[in-house]
């Protein structure tokens, strides 16, 4: 079988390379080690094509012979090729490999595949190991490749057939593992990826709304104690789930948050609260505002949800609780605008006016359907049947709430992702009945005061600043959901990059790349929005961390933030003092965009940058001590 390579390119030299440079390049490209999972057959097949390059390179006139037969005044004439006997090709994948022609080194070893059967001899059966493994790893930096191109579905494709190529091996736990993890932290930019969608792209939003489940089940619940593969720590994943909402419908987020609120979730239930007020007053069905009542009085021991509690008591027709629950929260800048706006009328008065404009500019936003919705609140108490529900209303004992009822599985949720839901009843709380519409004077007195009409009428559409602050990242929530595509500009900013491992094995040009990754990594962290610069520590080390550090609290003392997009390449990779040094020469393509606030102000571009890094080992973790500029 021929293999398309050439002795030049397996030593990386030029055609006009000098005798000097070949030997160099020889000796340098033996103390570089492939991954150290492939067998000794394997790498000392990649040993013997070394030799045979020097050899034939070295010597003038074979030289000569080569040259005149592939090249002509250093142009190239045919392409070159190697004939090599069947243990040898895994060699030849291995020079493929590290020459990053990933796509070749895929497609032959597939082509290898069927010449070794698993009965084989010993030296066959390690080789499809090594072949299986040549492909995981073509497959694995592919899908990096895509990764860092914001393609996120193709990366994640790749990432599968790299585990598919390894399912019937069991020589590589720890690369398993890797691409596992990897996997996991692709899955929160899918599924924003996914969710952007136009509502049309049915199919897309839904397989997106299942790795959402999916995700969920994997957490065992947004504050469970499963592990996802994400990364993602639980506020970062109130992030995450704060920033997807404003691509979600309005049954979409109930059938999600009530679903999960089961579990129980408190996060859950906090969404899910403000999911059923926004509906309920949308269409008109007070019954699901009570449903709200009943989810916000089970978080009152756990948050100051009185301004929540008195907006769902205003809505149900009942002023005098709603002022009592005012004057319990202790948001005292919500009480102060609440006064501001009733101007001094009744306390009731300035809450009908804020609701109009909380539902308007802090509810309805985070609600991909109803991001354009005003919220006059005269239509909702002219309704006859919100007028019926508000008389038949019963008031329950306080301690009476909805039993929690088992999470059905994600098949059985998955099919109704993207249907319309029924109204429910609340379970233990009987809806009153329809009855005939009567005249307003035929209806029974209350004990509640009805809320008087008159007083709705002066609701105005007031700009808030500030939300009402019943929990401490409830901030964030009232933050304008994010542009829709191309998300990933937008993602990185709400769903921190999640640290992947250090490396703390044998440093090989793979895991080299790694651990460049994750420096790139926290130097965004470092110089973004959050001025993370806790991650530098764990990728830096010495004076450059010490400089790093400076930089990020610099950049915050200018209120300067910076996104960054990278594209590197690891040339070489030298190991020294016993494999406790190392010196990493990397391509690095840099793009910065610095921004003021929301404003830019100007792109850096460095294309082409040679840079060098002294690594050491700290503690069995590969760690960067110092950063030079090449060229």
């Amino acid at each position: 079988m021929r293999i398309p390579l050439d002795y030049y390119r397996i030593l990386c030299v030029g055609v006009q390379a000098s005798a000097d440079k070949l030997a160099e390049s020889y000796r340098d490209r033996l103390n570089q080690s492939p991954s150290h999972e492939f067998s000794e057959l394997a790498l000392q097949a990649r040993r013997q094509l070394l030799e045979a390059a020097i050899a034939e390179l070295s010597d003038p006139e074979q030289r000569d012979r080569y040259d005149r037969r592939f090249f002509q005044g250093g142009l190239e004439a045919i392409e070159p090729s190697l004939e090599l006997e069947d243990w040898q090709r895994i060699g030849a994948l291995l020079i493929l490999l590290e020459l990053g022609e990933y796509d070749r080194v895929s497609q032959l070893a597939e082509e290898l595949l069927p010449d070794y059967d698993a009965s084989a001899e010993v030296r066959d059966q390690f080789a499809r190991g090594d072949i299986a493994l040549a492909i995981a790893l073509s497959q694995q930096s592919l899908g990096r490749e895509c990764r860092q191109q914001g393609l996120y579905e193709q990366a994640a494709q790749h990432f599968g057939r790299s585990q598919s190529a390894l399912a019937d091996h069991q020589r590589f736990p720890e690369l398993s593992r890797t691409l596992h993890q990897e996997q996991g932290q692709l899955r929160p930019y899918r599924i924003l990826e996914r969710l952007a969608q136009p509502l049309t792209a049915d199919s897309d939003r839904q397989q997106g709304l299942l790795l959402l489940q999916a995700m969920l089940d994997d957490r065992q619940g947004i504050e469970g104690p499963g592990d996802d593969g994400s990364g993602l720590t639980l506020d970062n994943f109130l992030m995450f789930l704060q920033q997807i909402r404003g691509y979600l419908t309005l049954a979409e987020q109930q059938l999600l948050f009530e679903s999960e609120a089961r579990r129980p979730s408190p996060a859950a239930s906090f969404f899910a609260c403000y999911t059923l007020i926004a509906r309920g007053f949308c269409d008109h069905q007070p019954s699901l505002i009570h449903r709200a009542s009943l989810l916000l009085h089970e978080l009152k021991s756990r948050m100051d949800v009185h301004i929540e509690q008195a907006i769902a008591s205003l809505l149900l027709g009942q002023p005098e609780e709603a002022e009592a629950l005012l004057v319990q929260s202790q948001d005292e800048e919500t009480l102060s605008q609440i006064r501001a706006l009733a101007q001094g009328e009744a306390l009731i008065v300035g809450l009908c006016r804020f609701t109009e404009t909380w539902l308007a500019t802090k509810v309805f936003p985070d609600f991909r359907d109803l991001k354009e919705r005003t919220a006059p609140l005269q239509p909702y108490f002219d309704d006859p049947d919100v007028q019926t529900y508000l008389d038949a209303i019963v008031e329950l004992p306080s301690d009476l709430m909805p039993t929690p009822l088992p999470v059905e599985p994600l098949e059985v949720r998955s099919s109704l992702l993207a249907k319309e839901l029924p109204t429910p009843a609340t379970p233990g709380v009987a809806p009153p009945p329809r009855r005939r519409r009567r005249d307003r004077s035929e209806r029974p007195a209350r004990t509640a005061k009805r809320l008087p009409l008159p007083w709705i009428g002066l609701g105005v559409v007031v700009v808030l600043g500030g939300g009402t602050g019943v929990w401490a990242w409830r901030s964030r929530s009232n933050s304008t959901p994010p542009t829709p595509p191309p998300v990933v500009q937008t993602l990185p900013e709400a769903v921190p990059a999640p640290s992947p491992a250090p490396v703390t094995v044998a440093l090989d040009r793979a895991q080299a790349e790694t651990v460049l990754q994750n420096w790139l990594a926290a130097k965004a962290a470092a110089l973004g929005p959050q001025y993370d610069r806790d991650r530098l520590a764990t990728v830096l080390t010495g004076e450059v961390l010490q400089t790093w550090q400076g930089f990020s609290s610099q950049q915050a003392n200018t209120q300067l933030t910076s996104q960054f997009d990278h594209k590197l390449t690891v040339d070489s990779v030298q190991l020294s003092d016993g494999d406790q040094r190392a010196v990493v020469q990397a391509k690095v393509d840099e793009v910065e965009q610095v921004y003021r606030g929301d404003q830019l102000l100007e792109t850096r571009r460095d294309l082409g940058l040679v840079i060098r890094y002294q690594l050491v080992r700290e503690n069995n973790i590969w760690k960067i001590a110092s950063i030079s500029l090449v060229r």
